[in-house]
């Protein structure tokens, strides 16, 4: 009988044998393993903490390099002369903004002038406190403003601790003598705080430099930067210069300095015993064993040493990229903890064991089983069945790896072509995926973001965090929909950029969100044409005055304290130049520019610091808060015409200018700052009626004048009745093949005696009695009309015509049924039909703006924004909103031969291009306007230059003129956008 060897028991305790063996080699050799693992750890964690604390305070003072650039900024903006401190106090306020560590900045200008921004933490949640002394004429001004955090106005009142021997201060005169930036040493004290000050020379004019913009820096904000990077690292990490001196501590709030190492001598100005001593800090600097001045270079340093028995690693790296010899130490302790160690090793080395017993059990049973049952016939056959399904198996998976990687290619590939930055984030774990691309636009590489979501929160700027917050949230609340997010994200190397963040959810049965998947792109660049835009609305460019928007906006401000008897009153001073039209047409353009330009500095300089705004072609507007009394108001008023009235030389010819001047009282009985601006110009006008170089001061008298306005509103009333409202047509003209494209149609009032009524006297009077409803439906009804005539004589080819559309009528919520009866009843071609809206009529009710006009695009018409620029409200809303065409205002239009016209001009047209947007140019009046509208890339132009507005015969006579032999019109053609 033959015996057969038990292979089962045997495999397992001969495996069982190797695996007790395995653990005691594991025992054996674990310790050593471990201190090499932890000390390989705590170098990594050195390195990486090093640099990051080094990249933080490079970024927090990347200022300082920036500073003869930001010092050229100023000089562009010219002296601080006429008491205009206005762009140089922004200037100042978005520097203070671009760092923590900035604490104040300073501009102190040659002629004694001086403009301060600080940071205060007073006065409710804080903000800035602007100091400023202007010299004008003699008289100083001296004062200090108290603004928020959105930069609005809290308090005003007079500073009397302004410095006035800046010439004496060693930095501001080393930075005058040596003609560049300088720096002062770190300073020490309670009073001033921890901080250090740069100063850069302000070059104006090629005459010797006297001015001056100066940094402090608080250095104190790196001791909070430390206490969050040592809380996230379990290090302690510092910051010292070349005396031991400590600059930033995760402590705060003390200085400290190492007694172990210098002496008394050495650091003069800091108490010993009062000072904070660490004495793990002393022994990194005694283990370096050699002068601190050798340590604080551009390269690292790694120590190791023993205190009270635990052992250390630090590193030591000095900051390059600042200007003071300064060092970081990242200090981290390596003792290896042997009594939780041999626990862990002996449990390891039981599980290998235990594992190595039960595979051995498992592989003895799955290869002595089939070695068994060879004898048997067939035994190789049905072993080979489940193989063959396990290949088949591998087979499909395979096949799904290569089709899943297939996708994810093709995922990725569409994500890098849009530009975009993608983002995964797990709502119960709160991990989160960032793409490639989505830390590239904060400036960092790939991973360093991490995996959590704060990452990115903590890098939202202060004042965009809260709202961003609450939004979110309402997101992945219960019916949230879309993430739709606009703000601004903290960029590694050039300070904030902002982002446009979207996103869905998957959410769960009760509506919650549990995964959110979007995307985010930078549009910084669409932020700043933008902001460009909005900047240039409230100046005027000719003048470089606040404009009648900035004016109103100031008037308002003006009011209001008066009625809440913050302030006594104020004096509005309305200025006409009475021979402006003709200095223009017979001297010429240029002539007209020169005699602009010499008024608001002349009354920049009367003025003596208040406010002078241009307000209209050749109309000023002074307010003067000291000036309450009538004879005061009128000694002004004359002090000002004869002072315009001096002789100015234009075109080589001497002119003597003379000017009307209407005067307004702003008092509470006003319920409008524009009610105030109107009786000064009432006034302006009856002095003008009056005779030439009149002063004139309202009087309630005047207001008669209404009589004759109820009249004429009761003749509006019958005009329609009557027939007297008739379309007149101005042509717009294709700037590339000079061909007609379209028409506008503008509404006339023509009396039976066959006089016209100016549309400036009874369309504001419709716009405020309502009747511009049923005469905008009448205006409707006859351009669909003459839409359709036109396009039957013309086999169907007809040119556009546009129509305004005023705030009163997107607010009927008849308007598009009536529009699709009258397309409807006339025939006319939809897509002909182009209406024009003004941008205010989305400053109270945007959604219920964006809807109607959605509406009406399903009609299929057109519809194009009316006076870009004028207002607030539609670079909020242009790229949502459904427009076909921007049409540029008049206003930009006559200062597009003016260097900062036509850098304007071209902005607006780059944004509409930008948003798949055509161009049309108003206002075209000379052979120079059109072609600078051409070099700005305007594609289409309307203006007297080619043609006033025609009654509908002519104006189809002019057409078939134009149009050529071919009788084609030239259509307005939409430029494509990326998109598209």
């Amino acid at each position: 009988m033959r015996t057969r060897l038990p292979l089962v028991p045997f495999l397992i305790v001969s495996v069982g044998i190797l695996a007790m063996s395995v653990a005691v080699l594991f025992i054996g050799i674990g310790g050593l393993l471990g201190r090499k693992a932890v000390h390989e750890t705590t170098e990594r964690l050195l390195e990486q903490t090093a640099d990051r604390v080094a990249h933080l305070i490079d970024a927090e003072l990347g200022v300082i390099e920036a500073l003869p650039d930001l010092a050229r900024r100023v000089a562009d903006l010219g002296p601080l002369d006429g008491g205009e401190s206005f762009h140089h106090e922004n200037l100042l306020l978005d520097i203070v903004e671009e760092s923590d560590a900035i604490d104040a900045v300073r501009f102190v200008a040659r002629n004694g002038g001086y403009v301060a921004v600080n940071k205060v933490s007073g006065r409710g949640a804080g903000g800035y406190r602007i100091q400023r002394r202007m010299d004008d004429g003699g008289d100083t001004v001296t004062e200090a403003l108290w603004l928020d955090h959105d930069r609005q106005l809290i308090a005003r009142e007079t500073s009397d601790d302004i410095p006035s021997n800046f010439g004496s201060d060693p930095l501001y005169a080393r930075a005058m003598e040596e003609r560049r930036t300088v720096w002062s040493d770190p300073r020490f004290g309670e009073a001033s705080g921890t901080g250090v000050t740069v100063a850069s020379p302000v070059f104006q004019t090629a005459r010797p430099s006297a001015s001056a913009l100066v940094i402090d820096f608080d250095i104190a904000s790196f001791s909070r930067m430390l206490r969050r990077v040592s809380k996230e690292v379990g290090a302690k990490a510092v910051v010292i210069d070349d005396r031991g001196r400590m600059l930033a501590y995760p402590g705060g709030g003390q200085f400290y300095r190492p007694r172990a190492i210098l002496s008394e001598e050495a650091t003069p100005d800091i108490d010993v015993e009062e000072a904070l001593h660490d004495p793990v800090i002393d022994a990194v600097l005694t283990a370096i064993g050699h002068p601190l001045e050798t340590v604080l270079e551009p390269l690292p340093l790694d120590v190791a040493f023993d205190y009270q028995g635990e052992s250390y690693r630090a590193a030591v790296i000095g900051l390059a990229a600042v200007p003071w010899p300064w060092s970081v130490i990242i200090v981290a302790s390596e003792s290896l903890p042997i009594v939780t160690a041999l626990p862990l090793q002996l449990l390891l080395a039981t599980g290998v064991a235990l594992i190595c017993v039960g595979a051995a059990a498992w592989v003895g049973r799955r290869l002595v089983g089939p070695m068994r049952s060879i004898e048997k016939p067939g035994a190789a056959v049905a072993a080979a069945g489940p193989f063959r399904e396990t290949v088949r198996l591998a087979e499909s998976i395979e096949a799904e790896r290569r089709a899943l990687r297939l996708r994810e290619e093709r995922y990725v590939l569409a994500a890098t072509g849009g530009n975009e930055g993608l983002f995964d984030l797990d709502m119960a774990t709160k991990r989160t995926y960032y793409s490639p691309r989505a830390e590239m636009i904060v400036g960092l590489p790939e991973g360093g973001l991490g995996e959590t979501l704060d990452a990115w929160l903590e890098r939202i700027h202060p004042e965009d965090k809260a709202p961003t917050e609450v939004k979110f949230r309402d997101f992945l609340n219960p019916g949230g929909d879309i993430m739709n997010l606009q703000y601004r994200v903290r960029h590694a190397t050039s300070g904030y950029r902002w982002v446009h963040a979207r996103g869905t959810a998957v959410r769960d049965m009760s509506g919650r969100a549990t995964r959110v998947v979007g995307s985010v792109s930078d549009i910084t660049d669409q932020k700043a044409a933008e902001a460009k835009v909005l900047e240039h609305a409230l100046v005027d460019t000719l003048t470089q005055l606040p404009n009648r928007t900035a004016f109103m906006d100031r008037l308002e401000i003006v009011l209001s304290d008066v009625k809440r008897e913050v302030a006594r009153g104020a004096t509005i001073f309305y200025i006409d130049l009475d021979r402006f039209r003709q200095v223009n047409d017979t001297l010429g353009q240029g002539a007209g520019d020169d005699l602009l330009v010499a008024t608001a500095r002349r009354l920049r300089r009367i003025a003596g610091g208040h406010l002078v705004a241009r307000i209209g072609s050749d109309h000023f507007a002074v307010l003067m808060p000291e000036v309450r009394e009538t004879e005061d108001a009128r000694r002004t008023g004359e002090w000002i015409r004869d002072s315009l009235a001096q002789p100015i030389r234009l075109a080589g010819l001497e002119v003597f200018p003379f000017a009307c001047v209407g005067i307004a009282f702003c008092d509470p009985g006003y319920g409008r700052a524009e009610d105030i601006l109107t009786d000064a110009a009432l006034a302006m006008e009856d002095a003008k009626q009056r005779g030439r170089g009149l002063v004139v001061l309202y009087d309630h008298a005047m207001r008669n004048q209404g009589t004759a306005t109820l009249a004429l509103e009761g003749d509006l009333r019958r005009a329609l009745e009557r027939r007297q409202l008739r379309l007149h047509y101005q042509p717009v003209v294709s700037l590339s093949s000079g061909g007609v494209a379209g028409f506008e149609a503008l509404t006339r009032w023509r009396l039976d005696d066959g006089t016209f009524v100016p549309p400036d006297m009874f369309i504001p009077l419709a716009e405020e009695t309502g009747l511009i409803v049923p005469i905008g439906a009448w205006a409707l009804k006859e351009t669909c009309r003459q839409l359709a005539e036109w396009a039957a004589m013309e086999d169907g080819a007809a040119p556009f015509i546009s129509v305004n559309v005023s705030k009163r009528q997107l607010d009927d919520p008849h308007l598009v049924d009536r529009l699709r009866e009258a397309l409807r009843e006339s025939g006319a071609p939809a897509g002909s039909l182009k209406l024009e809206i003004t941008e205010s009529v989305f400053l109270d009710r945007p959604d219920h703006g964006a809807s109607v006009l959605n509406a009406l695009k399903d009609l299929g018409i057109k519809l194009s924004i009316d006076d870009f620029g004028t207002g607030y409200s539609s670079l909020n809303h242009l790229h949502r909103l459904p427009f076909d065409t921007l049409k540029i205002d008049r206003s930009f239009v006559m200062d597009v031969l003016a260097e900062r016209g036509a850098v304007i001009v071209e902005a607006i047209v780059d944004l509409a291009h930008a948003l798949g947007l055509d161009v049309v140019a108003e206002g075209a009046e000379t052979a120079g306007d059109v072609e600078a509208l051409r070099k700005a890339g305007c594609e289409y132009c309307q203006g007297f230059f080619y043609k006033r507005a025609l009654p509908a015969e002519d104006a189809m006579d002019y057409l078939r003129q134009q149009s050529g032999p071919s009788g084609k019109v030239t259509r307005l053609r939409r430029p494509r956008g990326p998109a598209e």
